[in-house]
């Protein structure tokens, strides 16, 4: 298991926007990350994030906004992150951070995208939401496998909030069967749990298995939204 502890870091973010316009106009410097893109195409590709279900307060997150020894972790481009800490260090910041560095990536190999969405970004609690909602239309199983199969396969996906839903048996086995085939496959996904790989080896063994299997990131600090009202 690789690991990388951060005691203390947390992203130097800046306040959301009330809109995409606000967003474009005022913030050109901070949000044109690495590519150095205009700010039209930059306007464009948050679209996109927002498309893949990124919430807006996270549009300008980038690996930038860690420190050096972060960075070099997150920018290596492999295959997996599972990211811990508490509440407000910045795990749904560095999880969109990671995600934007993937596309990055993929659009300089020029890498086909598969499908509508090469991307999503789901809190745990929201996914179970839809399986279950599949499941109760006239559809029923049929379509919650459907579901299940595409965060399986879609190319980039990351999962966050782990361990927020309820421990039922259906929810750790949907669970368990979209990470593990994601572990499997070497499909690029990122988690992020406010619980550690021992908590959650307790909540499933199978699950925790397969998350330390990949790096391992620990954000620590103070709940930053309580103390200056910003993002995680």
């Amino acid at each position: 298991m690789a690991q990388e502890a951060a005691a203390g870091t947390q992203p130097q973010t800046h306040s959301p926007e009330s809109s995409m316009a606000s967003e474009t106009s005022s913030s050109m410097e901070s949000s044109s990350d690495e590519t150095g893109d205009t700010k039209e195409v930059e306007a464009r590709r948050w679209n996109r994030l927002l498309e893949f279900g990124v919430p807006r307060r996270f549009l300008r997150a980038v690996c930038g906004d860690f420190e050096p020894r972060i960075r070099n972790v997150i920018t290596g481009g492999r295959p997996g992150y599972f990211v811990t800490g508490g509440a407000g260090t910045g795990k749904t910041h560095l999880a969109v951070a990671i995600l934007r560095d993937w596309l990055h990536r993929r659009r300089e190999r020029s890498v086909p995208w598969s499908g509508e969405d090469p991307a999503a970004f789901i809190r745990a609690t929201d996914l179970l939401l839809r399986l279950r909602g599949s499941f109760s239309r006239e559809v029923g199983e049929a379509r919650e496998l459907t579901l299940v199969r595409l965060y399986q396969t879609i190319p980039l996906l990351a999962l966050d909030d782990l361990g927020a839903e309820k421990a039922s048996d259906w929810a750790l086995s949907a669970l368990y069967s979209i990470i593990a085939a994601r572990y499997d496959d070497l499909r690029p996904t990122v988690v992020t749990s406010n619980l550690s790989l021992e908590e959650l080896d307790r909540w499933d063994p199978r699950i925790s298995s397969r998350l330390a299997g990949w790096r391992v990131i620990e954000l620590g600090g103070r709940d930053r939204r309580i103390e200056e009202g910003g993002d995680e």
